[in-house]
């Protein structure tokens, strides 16, 4: 950290009005009155664009992967759909025989799929099935084609049974039905930072640049609200041997696989006689792989094009909406490290989660160590595009997150940030939301206004985000949106309890989804989470 800089810190704690201060008091009252204008953030990937708002059965909100904690010889994919569905409305959220819903897997980094796991559903009477509705799964198997038009493979049913129920055959087991949401996150208060209604997650109004406003304290020391509380959707769950989908190695490295979700909705042949039949072809309407990327990087405006777009393609399509990442090397001359942003956010007392006492913390602690070690601006990148989920067969589930092998706890150096991914695959109880924003504000390339005499003040740079126009700097700044007690902030693995935030108990046997919310009145009525 350079002597500037350090001084400035030191304005900073003791809370001076002097020069830089009062620049910055500028810069946040800057802020409030401009924001990012085409990022409209509903959260993970819940009613991402106008289409999928229009079909919520083949709205994809979240996937899952990760090795069964009781085997870890198995496998585990989960894709909820069908978001918000309401329980007082339960009959109504269904599947739809119109889509084909895939798992698609990748062994090398081309991110083309190599296997796809399929299911299709049929109405049938309620004598048959209770539920109304059947599943068929075909695979783990090679595509007869791949990208955004698919077909469905023709051989047995891996599966068949009716939804609502455990089904087994061989080695795979699947649930298909009404399930509660696992996604978890104050998306309300989000949107108000983004809109310039509020500033931060959580109120500090002893701030040294002046009260930032957010939610206040609650009596019980928590201040999130949790806007996915309530809520069920429809999943599919799979279980089978990891041993069926292992490959050569995404990315090169042994043991790694690269997996997404996607929903296609059936098309039509027009061949020369212009009948238009039905044919086997079914086209991509939406894809998911990590989270949130969809929700935070890419704007409004081409969320259409990216559902209907392939991995294979997102470096060359959707790099430039992701920003420079911090390196070792100062690359401004105003201490524009990776160890200065962890110094100025510590000094501006965004790391102490408890602060004075519980409930009166301003932000996360560090999930990086200042001295964590990156020499490629790419980083951010590299961890994020393509965008599938990258899950290594060969690693128990012990909660490896990011940076935990600098840090010096259970990781696998081979995991770390940039490598392969935000994290080791995608457990329901991760706190993935705090992941992306504690990340983000650690290395995320963030441009100041000149003379300010912060790390990375001076004049506007390509590829680093704007302070004074870009609201979701300081949605990132606390690293937390405050859903867990203040003492659990700092743990965002599948341990973290209760539940990783979640308002249900999620189950530690498949399908490892929380049981529904049932129709209201009925026992183990929870409800909506209380607003402030």
């Amino acid at each position: 950290m350079n002597v500037k800089m350090h001084e400035t810190l030191e304005v900073f704690v003791r809370h001076s009005l002097g020069r830089t201060t009062m620049a910055l008091i500028a810069v946040l009252a800057l802020a409030g009155a401009f924001f990012y204008p085409t990022i409209k953030v509903t959260a993970s990937d819940h009613r991402d664009s106008p289409t999928a708002d229009a079909n919520g059965e083949g709205d994809i909100t979240d996937i899952f992967a990760f090795l069964d904690p009781n085997d870890a010889s198995q496998l585990v994919l989960i894709m909820n759909v069908n978001p918000f569905a309401v329980p007082a409305e339960t009959p109504t959220y269904r599947f739809s025989p119109d889509f084909l819903y895939q798992f698609k897997i990748a062994h090398d980094q081309r991110a083309v799929e190599d296997l796809v796991i399929q299911a299709v559903f049929e109405d049938v009477a309620t004598t048959v099935c209770a539920s109304g509705q059947m599943i068929k799964i075909y695979g783990p198997a090679r595509p007869e084609v791949v990208g955004t038009r698919n077909i469905v493979l023709e051989d047995r049913p891996t599966v068949k049974g009716c939804t609502g129920q455990t089904l087994q055959q061989g080695h795979m087991q699947v649930f298909s039905g009404l399930r509660d949401d696992p996604f978890v996150t104050d998306v309300g208060q989000l949107n108000r930072i983004l809109s310039s209604k509020q500033d931060l997650f959580r109120d500090f109004p002893g701030f040294a640049l002046g009260a930032l406003r957010g939610r206040p304290v609650r009596t019980n020391k928590t201040s999130g609200v949790d806007g996915f509380g309530g809520f069920n959707v429809t999943s599919i769950a799979i279980e089978l041997p990891k041993s069926e989908v292992s490959g050569s190695g995404f990315l090169g490295a042994k043991g790694l696989v690269g997996i997404w979700g996607t929903t296609s909705v059936k098309g039509k042949r027009a061949d020369l006689d212009h009948d238009f039949d039905l044919d086997r072809t079914y086209v991509q309407f939406q894809r998911v792989g990590q989270q949130l990327f969809k929700t935070v990087f890419v704007p409004s405006t081409m969320r259409e094009a990216f559902n209907a777009s392939k991995p294979v393609d997102d470096v060359k399509n959707w790099s430039s909406l992701v920003p420079d990442a911090l390196t070792t090397k100062d690359n401004d001359g105003t201490g524009n490290t990776i160890s200065g942003r962890a110094g100025l956010l510590t000094a501006l007392g965004f790391t102490d989660a408890n602060g004075s006492n519980p409930g009166a913390g301003h932000g996360a602690p560090l999930l990086l160590p200042g001295s964590f070690n990156n020499t490629n601006s790419n980083l951010l990148r590299v961890a994020l595009l393509p965008d599938v989920l990258r899950l290594n067969l060969d690693l128990l589930p012990t909660g490896v997150l990011p940076g935990a092998a600098a840090v010096g706890g259970n990781g696998d150096p081979q995991l770390g940030l940039g490598a392969f991914g935000l994290q080791n695959g995608r457990r329901p109880a991760d706190t993935v939301t705090d992941i992306l924003l504690q990340l983000a504000r650690q290395l995320a390339d963030v441009n100041f206004p000149q003379g300010l005499g912060v790390p990375g003040s001076g004049v506007p740079r390509p590829g680093a985000l704007n302070f004074a126009t870009d609201r979701r700097v300081l949605a990132v700044l606390q690293g937390t949106d405050w859903i867990k007690p203040d003492a659990q902030v700092g743990n965002v693995s599948g341990n973290a309890a209760p539940f990783g935030g979640n308002d249900q108990p999620l189950l530690t046997q498949f399908p490892f989804l929380a049981a529904p919310h049932p129709l209201p009145g009925e026992p183990g009525t929870v409800g909506f989470p209380g607003q402030q």
